[in-house]
């Protein structure tokens, strides 16, 4: 396993529900998209994702 630089993970759910965005977060989701979202919104993450990692 990578432990000193993760792979960012990125949860997408259509669960709207806060309880579910708190318990990806806290099992070390990198971030969490619900559906429907853009393709921006999705891209834009993912552009984020890959600067938090380096």
């Amino acid at each position: 396993m990578y432990t000193q630089n993760p792979i960012p993970i990125i949860m997408i759910t259509a669960d709207a529900h806060r309880e579910v965005a708190e318990q990806a977060m806290s099992a070390g989701a990198f971030a969490v998209l619900i559906k429907p979202f853009s393709d921006v919104e999705l891209l834009n993450l993912v552009h984020r994702a890959i600067h938090a990692r380096t």
